[in-house]
């Protein structure tokens, strides 16, 4: 929904400034190389988001939303959650 509405606002914009159609497609394409730069970049910054001590300053901030230990450190525990089934491993 985001992009569609960000690829609308880009459309409305340029063609009120005389560009073609053609003109807007061709400004949006990525090349292959760029595409795989974009890839990694953002892997990158989901793995400083991630981590304990970089995610305070990563651009990207995440939390895992597994269990990362148990309080005594022995215990295992694995759900997996699917359209058809949920189970506990």
């Amino acid at each position: 929904m985001y992009i569609n509405i960000v690829f609308i606002a880009i459309l409305f914009l340029n063609t009120s400034k005389g560009a073609s159609f053609e003109e807007i497609i061709k400004s949006l394409t990525v090349s292959d190389e760029d595409l795989t730069k974009l890839v990694h970049s953002m892997e990158n910054e989901f793995e400083k988001g991630l981590g304990k001590d970089t995610n305070p300053n990563a651009e990207i901030q995440m939390h895992p939303t597994y269990v990362t230990a148990t309080p005594d450190g022995t215990g295992k525990c694995v759900v997996s959650f699917s359209k058809k089934s949920k189970k506990v491993l």
